[in-house]
């Protein structure tokens, strides 16, 4: 996966956990009390081992930016099949 910083910032902390039986290889720790500048990527290899059927890869992402002010953002993506039989 690649996260995009859109403002600097410090004591940035990264995560990656599994919901709904998706099971995250490792800590799922991405980054820890990083700095990052405005426009940095950072690239990271996230191994998992789904369900079968549908589950949820999380990326919890927290730290402080724009002077100071403590942000906390939390995104999840779809994985597998859902009961549905639709594909994510």
């Amino acid at each position: 996966m690649t996260l995009r910083f859109d403002a600097a910032g410090e004591g940035v902390d990264t995560r990656a956990y599994g919901v709904k039986g998706l099971s995250v290889t490792g800590s799922g720790q991405l980054t820890q009390e990083a700095t990052v500048s405005a426009g940095d990527t950072a690239r990271f290899d996230v191994a998992f081992t789904p369900p079968a059927g549908e589950s949820l890869l999380v990326v919890a992402l927290r730290g402080r930016f724009g002077g100071g002010e403590r942000v906390t953002t939390v995104r999840s993506f779809a994985v597998g099949a859902a009961a549905d039989g639709a594909a994510r």
